[in-house]
C-alpha cells in the first residue's frame, strides 16, 4: 500500500522505537430484561420510526445452479444416498468477458465455463484438504518526529516550496529588468487563480507544523489458504447460461463426485473393465444426445459442455463429452474449420480431466487499515486497502484415451447473440474401447502371402469394409444409477 501520507507512518520508521507489552482488559456487561422493561424490548426489535429494518438479496447467477440442485432433491455439499453412500455437489460461476454477440463470443463462453468449473472443483479440494495460516495485528502509534516528517514530505508539497525559492540568475541588469516585468505579470495572473482555502506551505517547517500528529492506528490482517488434492470422476450435473441482450453474460455449473464415478474413471483409464461398477439399466444409448433436429434439442445442445456419465439399457456406462468453440471470423471457412478442431480438442480435454487431475489452490488475502489524526487544521487520514491473490491450477499428465469416438459435430447459432457455436460430441465406453482394440490389431497385422492354388494370374478383388459409429447421448443426469 502506498500513499504520501501513509508513508509517514511506515512500520519501518516506528519499529526501532517500540516495545511490545502485554496486558488484558476484561469488560463484563450484564443485561437483565424483565417483562416490565418494554423499552429494552423495543430497542432489540431494531425498529426505526415504527418500521422494522429490511434488506434485500443480491441477484447472483450462481443461485441458478444452486436452485437446480435443490429442485433435484439434493443440496450443495455432501449428500447421502439411501444405501449409505455419499456424493458431493459443488457450484461455480464465470463471467463471459465479452459483450453479448461480440467477436469470439462462443469461445469466450467456453472460457467462462472453464472458470466456473475450476471454482467448483476448488470447493471440492478445499473441502477435502485445506490449510489456513493467519496473522493479525493492531497498533496505536505515537506521532512522528519533525525530522521524519521532513524526510517523508510529499512530492506535491515539495513542489510548492520550491516555487517560493529564488533560484533564478540575476547577475545582469537585463535579466533583473525582465524579472521585474515577470513579477508584475505574475501578480496579474495570480488575481485570476482560484481561491484556496489555505495558502500552500512555503517551507519544510510549515509542512511539519501543519502535519503534526496526535497519533495513528494501524490494523493488519494476512490470511493464506492452501489446498491440494487429486480429483477423479468429477462430472457436470448442470450448466446454465445467462446472455442478456446488453452487457456481459455469465455461466454457472454444478459438478458432482461420487465413489461410483471415480470407479468408472479408474476402469476407463486403466482399460480394466473388471473395475467397472454395476448399475441398474437406464435408457437406450441413442437417447443420450439431445435431438439436433428439434428446437428444444438445439437449445439444450447450446448449453452442453464437459463430461456427463450415463448408463444405457444394458447397464453399460458411457462418458459423453461436449466441447464448444466459435470461429474468429464468421463466414470464413478457415476460421470455421479451426473452431471445429478446437471443439474436438476441448471434448478430449474434458475426458482427460474426468479421468483424473491434480488440483492445487493458493490464496493470499491482506487487509490493512491506517487512520491518522493531526493537530493542525488537516482532515483526518483514513485508508483501507484489501489485496487478494487467488490462484487455482489443474495439472494432468499425458494419458491414453484410446477408444473415444466422435459422435457428431453440430453447428448452431446462439439464441441471443446469433454467434456460431460448434459443438463436438464424443462418446467413450467399454464397447468403444473394445472396438478400438480390434481395429488397432487389424491395422497393425501385416498381410500374409496368399497360397496360389489356381493357374489364373488375375489379382483377386479387395473387399470393401464398412464403418459405423454411435450417435446419441445426454447430459445432466440426476438419477442415482448414474453416480
Amino acid at each position: 500500500m502506498t500513499g504520501n501520507k501513509y508513508a509517514l507512518i511506515s512500520s519501518q520508521s516506528f519499529a526501532p522505537r517500540f516495545k511490545w507489552f502485554t496486558g488484558s482488559l476484561v469488560c463484563l456487561v450484564l443485561f437483565s430484561v424483565t417483562p416490565g422493561t418494554s423499552k429494552a424490548s423495543d430497542e432489540l426489535n431494531l425498529e426505526l420510526n415504527g418500521q422494522p429494518y429490511t434488506t434485500e438479496l443480491i441477484d447472483d447467477y450462481n443461485g441458478k445452479c444452486e436452485q437446480f440442485v435443490r429442485d433435484s432433491g439434493y443440496k450443495v455439499g455432501q449428500n447421502t444416498k439411501p444405501d449409505g453412500g455419499f456424493f458431493y455437489i459443488a457450484t461455480g460461476t464465470g463471467t463471459i468477458n465479452s459483450p453479448v454477440g461480440g467477436p469470439q463470443y462462443a469461445s469466450k463462453r467456453w472460457v467462462a465455463y472453464e472458470k466456473a468449473l475450476i471454482q467448483a472443483k476448488r470447493s471440492m479440494v478445499e473441502y477435502m484438504a485445506l490449510e489456513v495460516e493467519r496473522r493479525t495485528s493492531f497498533e496505536m502509534l505515537p506521532p512522528q518526529d519533525q525530522e521524519e516528517l521532513k524526510v517523508n514530505t510529499s512530492s506535491e508539497e515539495l513542489k510548492e516550496i520550491k516555487h517560493y525559492e529564488d533560484t533564478r540568475d540575476l547577475n545582469s541588469a537585463w535579466v533583473k529588468s525582465l524579472e521585474l516585468l515577470n513579477r508584475d505579470l505574475d501578480k496579474e495572473l495570480a488575481k485570476t487563480d482560484p481561491k484556496k482555502d489555505e495558502p500552500p506551505a512555503k517551507s519544510l517547517d510549515e509542512v511539519v507544523e501543519v502535519h503534526k500528529e496526535l497519533g495513528s492506528e494501524r490494523y493488519k490482517n494476512t490470511t493464506k489458504l492452501g489446498a491440494m488434492h487429486r480429483l477423479s470422476g468429477v462430472r457436470i450435473l448442470y450448466m446454465a447460461d445467462k446472455s442478456p441482450k446488453n452487457g456481459k453474460g455469465e455461466i454457472c455449473v454444478a459438478t458432482i463426485y461420487s465413489n461410483k464415478l471415480k470407479r468408472i474413471a479408474d476402469a476407463m483409464s486403466t482399460k480394466d473393465l473388471s473395475l467397472m461398477p454395476a448399475t441398474s439399466p437406464g435408457e437406450p444409448v441413442d437417447s443420450f444426445i439431445p435431438d439436433k433436429n428439434t428446437n428444444e434439442g438445439r437449445l439444450t445442445l447450446v448449453n452442453k459442455m464437459g463430461v456427463d456419465v450415463r448408463a444405457d439399457d444394458q447397464g453399460n456406462f458411457w462418458l459423453i463429452s461436449y466441447g464448444q468453440a466459435g470461429p474468429e471470423k464468421e463466414g470464413s471457412k478457415i476460421s470455421r474449420n479451426k473452431a471445429k478442431r478446437l471443439a474436438e480438442t476441448r471434448a478430449y480435454d474434458s475426458l482427460r480431466a474426468y479421468i483424473g487431475e491434480n488440483l492445487s489452490s493458493t490464496t493470499f488475502a491482506d487487509t490493512e487499515e491506517v487512520s491518522k489524526a493531526y493537530q493542525g487544521d488537516v482532515p483526518d487520514f483514513d485508508e483501507l486497502v484489501e489485496v487478494l491473490n487467488d490462484k487455482t491450477e489443474s495439472v494432468m499428465d499425458r494419458m491414453d484415451v484410446t477408444g473415444a469416438e466422435r459422435s457428431d459435430m453440430i453447428g448452431l447459432r446462439h439464441p441471443t447473440s446469433g454467434n456460431e457455436v460448434w459443438v463436438a460430441v464424443y462418446q467413450w465406453s467399454s464397447s468403444t474401447i473394445a472396438g478400438s482394440k480390434v481395429m488397432s490389431r487389424d491395422i497393425n497385422t501385416p498381410p500374409k502371402p496368399r497360397t496360389n492354388t489356381s493357374t489364373s494370374s488375375s489379382t483377386p478383388t479387395a473387399k470393401k469394409k464398412s464403418s459405423s459409429g454411435y450417435e446419441g447421448g445426454a447430459a445432466g443426469g440426476t438419477k442415482l444409477n448414474t453416480f
